[in-house]
């Protein structure tokens, strides 16, 4: 799990369309938002989610599996597009 921060004056309908951006690109399949998360999923069904916080200027970004190996590249190709932005 990782913490981002979000641009100045992002709201959370822009956080979420970013991080549903950044989940397409990272290749994983997007799955039904919640208010103010963002997930998708992988084929060896990792599961990544991306909690946005714009009344803190910060979103989490954790990706969650059966095995660190799986899930840690995961998690850098996520906050690497994301840095990107």
């Amino acid at each position: 799990m990782n913490e981002v921060e979000l641009r100045a004056g992002a709201t959370l309908d822009g956080c979420r369309a970013l991080g549903r951006a950044v989940i397409a690109q990272a290749g994983l399949a997007a799955m039904p938002d919640a208010p103010a998360s963002v997930f998708g999923t992988t084929p060896s069904n990792e599961l990544a989610t991306i909690y946005c916080l714009p009344q803190r200027g910060i979103a989490i970004i954790a990706v969650a599996g059966s095995d660190n190996k799986l899930t840690r590249p995961i998690l850098a190709r996520l906050m690497d597009f994301w840095n990107k932005r």
